[in-house]
């Protein structure tokens, strides 16, 4: 104030926790409020407060959401897991489709859950495990069987780490080896009815050059009976 005197204009906000608004005194306050309207409501303004919110938003989401249980079941994952903001969904449905209304198709609802899960797990740094993460990385585990497969998929934000999905198998066998029977929950040691089971792995592998000569034959026959 005492190098630029009369040069500069102040105005004190109404709200007492914000700094004064400083402007240069050749200008009309007229143009002061038209250049900072110009500013508060730029694309990149508006942009960037939405981003704000929508941070905001999943993080509340996040420490709101109920725990999933160790290891997770097939019913938790479906009735009772977390899903992401209701705001961050229409966001991106809006932006798919580039128009504002509640109908959308399947297809855009389906990606654009996906997305919202990758974002929700990215937000909070990996700590919000979503059902997408874990029931794709299941999925790709035994699909393929392939560790790298995993790896790439999870770098890009989709699933959960190879390492994590080992560690969810392992307390699904632990689980299993806890209980008084290995039988599943579902299924029940009375009132079954009879069940035949046969299964043929038959392998022909004359023509492979590791498998030269070779023929695989695997037969079997299960057949269960009424437990009463």
């Amino acid at each position: 104030m005492a190098h630029f005197g009369d040069k500069l204009s102040y105005w004190l906000p109404q709200t007492g926790n914000k700094s004064e608004l400083v402007f240069s005194s050749a200008i009309d306050v007229g143009e002061a409020v038209e250049a900072a309207f110009a500013a508060a409501t730029s694309e990149k303004r508006i942009l960037h407060k939405a981003a704000v919110i929508l941070h905001r938003q999943i993080q509340a989401a996040w420490l709101n959401s109920p725990h999933l249980p160790w290891p997770p079941k097939a019913c938790d994952l479906l009735n009772s897991a977390p899903t992401p903001p209701s705001e961050l969904c229409d966001f991106l449905h809006q932006t798919i489709t580039g128009r504002q209304g509640s109908s959308v198709s399947d297809r855009v609802r389906r990606v654009g859950a996906s997305l919202a899960a990758d974002i929700c797990v990215a937000a909070t740094n990996g700590k919000w495990i979503m059902p997408k993460h874990l029931l794709l990385s299941m999925a790709l585990r035994h699909l393929t069987g392939s560790a790298q497969v995993l790896t790439f998929i999870n770098r890009f934000g989709h699933c959960q780490s190879y390492t994590k999905v080992l560690e969810i198998e392992t307390a699904i066998g632990t689980l299993i080896q806890t209980r008084d029977s290995l039988l599943p929950s579902n299924i029940s040691w009375s009132g079954n009815i009879v069940a035949q089971l046969c299964w043929d792995n038959f392998d022909v592998t004359e023509q492979m050059r590791s498998g030269l000569g070779t023929t695989h034959s695997t037969h079997g026959i299960m057949i269960h009976v009424n437990c009463y």
